[in-house]
């Protein structure tokens, strides 16, 4: 009982520091609140997140007080006559991109390979009780076909914990 009094004195702290504007001490009364060590996981298989998918993201995090990870399932593409030269730019553009979510303090992962994205979001939260929402920001099939990169619904249904999906639509 004592701790639930402790909670709701930190939150009550928190909201009336806010409130004047001290949004700085007003987090750190948070980060002892039960969410804090939760995480948004934002999930993309386009091939470059989009910003409507990281913008709803980032608010999801602000309204429940978590924090933000992403994994990135890079499609396979590239140029047919330089595979090689291709893959290498691709790599160091990803890594560029992982420098720059760490300097934010956002945990960032990519993976280039055919698995798709459900099945590698599995893979990277088994076992995970850290993660309390899935973000999944899907790249838009082509116009009249269904592939495999689109979600099935029966895969969706065995993450533990619940899952948003948004669609990037795609240009014409």
């Amino acid at each position: 009982m004592a701790n639930l009094f402790k909670i709701f004195e930190d939150s009550m702290a928190a909201a009336a520091f806010a409130e004047a504007g001290e949004h700085e001490a007003a987090n750190e009364y948070l980060a002892t609140a039960k969410t804090a060590r939760k995480k948004v996981l934002l999930g993309t298989n386009a091939v470059e997140i989009p910003p409507k998918v990281f913008s709803h993201a980032i608010e999801v995090c602000k309204r429940l007080g978590a924090r933000l990870e992403i994994l990135h399932v890079v499609p396979e593409q590239g140029d047919a006559s330089k595979p090689e030269q291709a893959a290498k730019g691709r790599l160091a553009k990803l890594a560029r991109l992982k420098d720059r979510f760490r300097t934010f303090g956002i945990p960032y992962e990519y993976v280039l390979g055919p698995k798709g994205l459900e099945e590698e979001i599995m893979r990277y939260a088994e076992g995970r009780r850290d993660i309390m929402l899935i973000v999944l920001g899907l790249s838009a099939p082509p116009a009249g076909r269904r592939g495999k990169k689109q979600p099935d619904s029966h895969l969706i249904s065995r993450f533990q914990c619940p899952v948003v999906l948004l669609k990037e639509p795609q240009s014409a």
